[in-house]
């Protein structure tokens, strides 16, 4: 057996729990022999193991484990058949020791297995627990960090859709000055059906100049999953000319831009009907506003 291999087996001997018998004779030998490296060894093994309780974090152990570990030392103190106790001698490291009483032995054994099994588990748990405790702490600051970024979120998310309804009230605003200059500009109203509320309303502006309508509406509900709205030019021979899809926004409101239709002929009204999502050729729907063209 090398010094290195002695060395590693000392504590497990010292703690007797050295399984291999042909191991621990072997060690008892070469303590036997006086052999200095062997008693350092020795002395090393019993301060380190001594020394390592004060190491550990104090860790209370369950009921059940102090219930176990004290009948099993009862046990061990009172084995049927016991021998009395022999005081024969043994040298040890060039020392004459005393041979302890065999039931003391018994004691000293279970003993020694226990404060291993509860060294193991201190060792083993109480830094387990310290990393569980730090990780179920982090995991809640990344929970409570992750509702923050939600609000953050749903905060941007929030100002990005007024901003881009603000954005669209100073296109709107802008389309509107710019055709309220038009020099030959004719305006005209429509009123809310009877499926709309009554505060509903929409106007028609026809740049002559440009050759274009504009289309604003106001107050209408939206027009519902599979639905759209569709402008409609109905010329004095009730000719439908379709002029254009559109939704409101949150607010009930829309801006639509209608060029012309060439050789359209004169107009009398214009109405606004819910249709199928993509439109129709012709009106299917009920009337959602309408108004005549002067």
């Amino acid at each position: 057996m090398t010094n290195d291999e002695l060395r590693e087996l000392m504590p497990l001997y010292v703690l007797g729990t050295l399984e291999d018998e042909a191991q621990a004779q072997q060690v008892r030998d070469r303590l036997l022999t006086g052999d200095p490296v062997c008693a350092g060894y020795l002395a090393e093994a019993e301060a380190t193991l001594a020394a390592l309780p004060l190491a550990l974090d104090p860790v209370a152990p369950s009921p059940q484990a102090k219930r176990n570990l004290l009948e099993r030392v009862a046990r061990a103190s009172q084995p049927d058949g016991a021998p009395k106790a022999a005081t024969e001698h043994r040298e040890v490291a060039g020392t004459i020791r005393p041979r302890v009483p065999v039931a003391w032995t018994l004691v000293s054994s279970a003993l020694a297995a226990a404060v291993a099994v509860l060294i193991t588990w201190g060792v083993t748990y109480s830094p387990m627990q310290r990393q569980g405790d730090e990780l179920r702490q982090v995991q809640a600051d990344l929970a409570q960090k992750g509702k923050q970024i939600d609000r953050l979120e749903f905060a941007v998310a929030t100002k990005n859709q007024r901003i881009v309804e603000l954005e669209t009230q100073v296109q709107t605003t802008t389309q509107t000055v710019n055709f309220l200059r038009s020099r030959r500009l004719i305006v005209a109203s429509l009123d809310a059906g009877e499926t709309q509320p009554e505060n509903a309303w929409g106007r028609l502006f026809w740049d002559q100049d440009r050759g274009v309508w504009h289309f604003y509406a106001s107050g209408m509900k939206p027009a519902g999953e599979g639905k759209t709205y569709e402008l409609w030019f109905i010329t004095k021979d009730q000719k439908k000319v379709p002029a254009g899809l559109f939704n409101v926004d949150s607010s009930g409101q829309t801006v639509l831009t209608v060029p012309l239709p060439p050789d359209i002929g004169p107009l009398a009204m214009a109405a606004v009907t819910d249709e199928p999502a993509g439109g129709v050729p012709q009106p299917t729907g009920s009337i959602q506003l309408v108004g005549a063209l002067n």
